[in-house]
């Protein structure tokens, strides 16, 4: 009988895709800017720059003051949300490494996803481009903070970006990412 448990209870194991990486835990991590980190395994390994799969932070170099602001703030929060260690997913739908060599994942600390929580602050927002299976989720964080108006969606941000854009802003090669609709609000 025990057998017949075993052989049972392995069959309903789904199989391991050997293509798709498996969740990895780190410690070692190190912030570059509110959507990219690095990451190693131990104190002899080489850094690894993972990009976080589906959102934008401000960027370092925003001549905006308001703008950043928030890149520091989307950094530092990036920071002390992993600062108990992290656990990285793949998505086999977002590839696993952008052309700059970063590993594509989704980054999560204590069980939550940590760019779900900084999407709900304002402090990213979502990359609508790319296909990836956690998109609706991540769009209904970024409704909410726009909804409160926190970081990015806030006033101050908002004018901030209003008053430095091109057309190239409004219609970039891939599409609009940022546009303005019928009141003049920037999304």
């Amino acid at each position: 009988l025990a057998a017949f448990l075993l052989l049972l209870v392995s069959n309903l194991t789904p199989p391991v895709d050997p293509k798709k990486p498996a969740p990895q835990a780190y410690s070692r991590v190190s912030m570059v800017d509110g959507d990219t980190l690095r990451v190693r395994d131990n104190s002899r390994s080489p850094w690894q720059a993972v990009r976080l799969i589906g959102v934008d932070a401000p960027e370092k170099d925003d001549i905006r003051p308001a703008l950043a602001h928030l890149e520091q703030e989307a950094r530092r929060r990036l920071q002390e949300t992993t600062a108990g260690g992290i656990t990285l997913a793949p998505d086999a739908g977002a590839g696993d490494m952008d052309s700059y060599k970063r590993w594509l994942r989704y980054v999560e600390a204590n069980g939550e996803d940590v760019s779900e929580i900084l999407l709900r602050e304002g402090l990213e927002r979502v990359y609508r481009r790319f296909d990836y299976s956690r998109k609706t989720r991540y769009l209904a964080a970024e409704a909410e903070a726009r909804r409160n108006r926190n970081g990015i969606w806030s006033d101050i941000a908002v004018t901030a970006r209003a008053e430095c854009m091109t057309v190239r802003d409004l219609f970039p090669k891939n599409g609009p990412e940022w546009w303005l609709d019928d009141q003049g609000v920037l999304h």
